[in-house]
């Protein structure tokens, strides 16, 4: 959190400024707060759920790999896979 304060708050304001239509205003962003909050609390409850589903008699690093390899399968996949250009068609963008 507190790198993304220093990078997009200090390091790219200006450039953001430059494309006033590409993100919202902070007053227009601030009416969606409620429902950021929100989302992340989901997200807390689900990834403590799965980590609690996989909790075992087992060494503790075998067991943060593989909780590690849900959360980046569920988290970073998805998220890179829906802001990059799929090879094979020219229609996803």
């Amino acid at each position: 959190m507190i790198g993304d304060f220093l990078i997009h708050s200090l390091l790219l304001i200006n450039d953001y400024a430059l494309l006033p239509d590409l993100m919202r205003t902070g007053v227009g962003a601030q009416k969606y707060l409620p429902f950021m909050v929100l989302a992340h609390v989901i997200m807390a409850g689900a990834f403590a759920w799965i980590y609690s589903q996989g909790v075992a008699a087992k060494p503790w690093l075998h067991q943060g790999l593989r909780y590690g390899k849900a959360v980046a399968l569920l988290t970073v996949v998805p998220t890179y896979r829906s802001t990059t250009r799929c090879s094979r068609c020219r229609e996803c963008w």
